[in-house]
């Protein structure tokens, strides 16, 4: 993934954006609100409720973590970034996107939440194909230094150990929100679910759990 094409050329028709690697999700909120820092902190306790049997340990990095995480690369009432306020963030690899986007389209309170993808492109994953649930804030895009061109996602792709597209053995791949599957099992891995959640298992180890 060296060289990635971030924008077309001049006259370019055959132009293809790069693939999406991962996303982040970034609750906003006004720091030098009394309200909204308390309200933040309490939407981020919320979050990992919710997603409890989803989330791995905090990261410090921000790309490649493989898992749902929340990111612990900033002090989060600290404007960061191209970010004009306070945040805090999630890594989300692709197949959880859905999940949540479902949770922060309902319980985000009176936060907005911008969600943007890693492709490599950082200016164009901000400036062109972000989006936001609830009122946008404007991005400081003067932040990004190279605008249009790669930056950063040199050697990986989606799907590779560190930007998974599926879940592989005894990984939960279920719902807090209803039953059944909710992310796709990888090829060799099934479906089992039980009274409490449900999992992706191999053939071997999904015959042995429903025997």
């Amino acid at each position: 993934r060296r060289d990635v094409q971030c924008i077309a050329n001049e006259g370019q028709t055959d132009f293809k954006a790069p693939s999406i690697i991962s996303w982040h999700a970034h609750l906003t909120y006004t720091q030098k609100n009394d309200r909204q820092r308390k309200g933040a902190r309490e939407a981020l306790k919320q979050f990992r409720l919710h997603f409890v049997n989803v989330l791995s340990e905090d990261c410090l990095n921000k790309y490649d973590v493989k898992n749902l995480c929340i990111m612990i690369d900033n002090d989060i009432d600290t404007p960061k970034g191209p970010f004009p306020v306070g945040q805090w963030g999630v890594f989300i690899p692709t197949m959880w996107l859905n999940q949540v986007v479902d949770y922060f389209a309902q319980n985000r309170g009176e936060y907005s939440v911008a969600f943007h993808p890693n492709t490599g492109c950082e200016y164009n994953d901000h400036h062109d194909w972000s989006f936001w649930l609830g009122k946008p804030w404007q991005f400081d895009f003067d932040f990004f230094t190279k605008k249009n061109h790669q930056s950063n996602e040199f050697d990986q792709e989606p799907g590779d150990e560190e930007n998974p597209t599926c879940l592989k053995d005894d990984q939960y791949n279920g719902s807090p929100d209803y039953s059944g599957a909710a992310v796709a099992c990888c090829e060799g891995f099934h479906t089992v679910c039980d009274s409490n959640d449900c999992r992706c298992k191999s053939l071997k180890s999904a015959l042995s759990f429903l025997n």
